[in-house]
């Protein structure tokens, strides 16, 4: 019963994020997760318009899968569903550790603009988060 419920809520869960209308607020949206397991780990910072997490001075724009993905504008926070059902809840300042791949202007040679345009957005970004460092979120782990 309790593998019901949860299959239930997480059905129901990721009708919502997919839904037309939703808001995602500040955060870049795919429709599909990456995939990627490096560990990334820092502060969030959201914008009005940018989702970061900020390490060392540095920021680089988070990107969000929509399947597992929510935001509460009501609270200004994130909700990321991980594959075993358990909701990872953060806000603004929190330390957060993401599980996911990434992709920089060094590594690849793309600048924000380019980078941006081969990417399949259900929520691009706002021109003014594309820096030249992105990761695209496949976890939120526990600390």
């Amino acid at each position: 019963m309790k593998a019901t419920a949860m299959t239930l809520m997480a059905t129901l869960l990721a009708a919502c994020v997919s839904a037309p209308g939703v808001s995602w607020g500040p955060l870049a949206v795919t429709g599909t997760n990456a995939g990627m397991a490096a560990r990334n780990e820092g502060t969030l910072v959201l914008t009005e318009q940018c989702a970061f997490l900020e390490r060392a001075g540095e920021r680089e724009l988070l990107v969000w899968p929509a399947n597992q993905t929510s935001w509460s504008p009501a609270t200004a926070e994130i909700s990321f569903r991980r594959s075993e059902g358990q909701v990872m809840t953060m806000r603004h300042g929190q330390r957060i550790v993401l599980g996911g791949g990434g992709s920089s202007r060094a590594e690849d040679g793309l600048a924000g603009e380019e980078w941006a345009s081969r990417i399949d957005w259900l929520v691009a970004p706002d021109p003014g988060c594309l820096v030249d460092v992105r990761f695209l979120v496949s976890d939120v782990l526990p600390e």
